[in-house]
């Protein structure tokens, strides 16, 4: 195996894996937040749809919300590797 593949402890980031950790849970609470807020307050209460009708559109929100998270992971996870890398 070349040396360059080698993990190195001195190579871990702990600043990765809080950011990691945080993207994690806003992958499960902001879906379901919206979810259900999305449910209840907005198709039910506002646009007087029923259950049924509020259950779809509801998914359809936290679905879009998935993929949001996911975009915004993936673009601060690019942005983060084009940054110049300083070295002691």
């Amino acid at each position: 195996m070349p040396p360059h593949c080698i993990l190195d402890s001195r190579d871990k980031n702990p600043e990765v894996l809080g950011r990691l950790f945080f993207y994690s849970l806003l992958i499960i609470v902001v879906p379901v937040f919206l979810y259900f807020f999305s449910k209840f307050f907005i198709f039910e209460a506002v646009f007087l749809l029923s259950s049924q009708q509020s259950y779809i559109y509801a998914a359809i929100v936290a679905v879009v919300a998935v993929h949001a998270v996911l975009a915004l992971f993936i673009w601060k996870a690019i942005a983060e590797d084009s940054k110049p890398i300083k070295r002691d």
